[in-house]
């Protein structure tokens, strides 16, 4: 008899493994799925940016303000002017910090412009506290935009109303920390 067709114990010729049946089944399922190439991978082009939204959420956002044809309160023009952003930023990661007393990062940097526009029209006056520590928020979003090593187009937009009256980091030292890191505000 010939070497390679010599059975071994189980019933197996030499060189040979046996299937267990459930890899058999998962590999037949994958068959059946037929996976196929459909084409190339998406690549994103090289203009996107990571863009944190540093919103102030303090009680004098509830003041009103002239818009085109209302008085509306500045929460509420933020929320519309900043929703409108949004949904333009086609290719842009957005992530959101919403601050007052204490700055609370909403959402991280995501491509998910849904949410981030639906956090913020959850969002009201005096949830963050009642001060505004403008430069405490900037550096948590520029703590959460150093993070991301791949990128060297960071921003940081901010919209307040008021000055920095809290915290523990001034304004200027959160300025001077972004334009080390090469982060605009």
């Amino acid at each position: 008899m010939k070497n390679h067709l010599r059975k071994s114990p189980g019933n197996v010729p030499d060189g040979h493994q046996k299937i267990e049946p459930k890899t058999a089944r998962t590999l037949l399922v994958i068959a059946a799925a037929r996976p196929q190439l459909v084409g190339e991978p998406y690549r994103l082009k090289a203009e996107n940016r990571d863009i944190m939204l540093v919103i102030d959420i303090s009680p004098s956002m509830l003041q009103p303000d002239l818009s085109r044809t209302q008085r509306i309160d500045r929460l509420t023009a933020v929320k519309a002017v900043v929703g409108s952003f949004v949904q333009k930023r086609t290719e842009d990661r957005l992530g959101l910090i919403l601050f007052g007393t204490r700055a609370y990062v909403q959402s991280p940097l995501t491509f998910d412009k849904n949410a981030v526009a639906e956090i913020l029209n959850n969002a009201d006056a005096g949830m963050a506290g009642n001060s505004t520590s403008i430069g405490d928020a900037l550096g948590l979003a520029l703590k959460n935009l150093r993070e991301e090593k791949e990128k060297n187009n960071k921003v940081i937009i901010l919209l307040t109303d008021g000055e920095n009256n809290d915290g523990s980091l001034s304004m200027a030292q959160a300025i001077g920390l972004a334009e080390k890191e090469g982060i605009k505000i």
